[in-house]
């Protein structure tokens, strides 16, 4: 293995060499994936986790604050507080961060 290393320094992986370690990586790759496997199974729920995220960090902005964004609990309020707008309907927020 050691020999191996030597020949090719820019290889920092080595394979597993135990059914511990594989194992190991199983547990760490499943640990992974799960979130990923769960938003699959239940994609409306994974989406609402993600608008709550979005929305909290919103919320800690001049622009989130100014929509209300601590007070959105679902995509409704969301696009009722948020609705589509192109670049020019931005210009306000842009004239006074940029």
């Amino acid at each position: 293995m050691a020999e191996n290393k030597a020949q090719n320094p820019q290889s920092s992986h080595s394979a597993p060499s135990g059914e511990g370690e594989v194992q190991q990586m199983m547990g760490m790759l499943n640990g992974l994936l799960q979130p990923w496997h769960a938003s699959i199974q239940h994609p409306a729920q994974a989406q609402e986790q993600v608008l709550a995220g979005l929305l909290k960090i919103y919320a800690q902005t001049k622009y989130g604050a100014e929509h209300g964004a601590a007070e959105i609990g679902d995509i409704v309020g969301y696009r009722r507080a948020f609705p589509v707008a192109n670049y020019e309907g931005y210009r306000p927020a842009r004239s006074t961060c940029c």
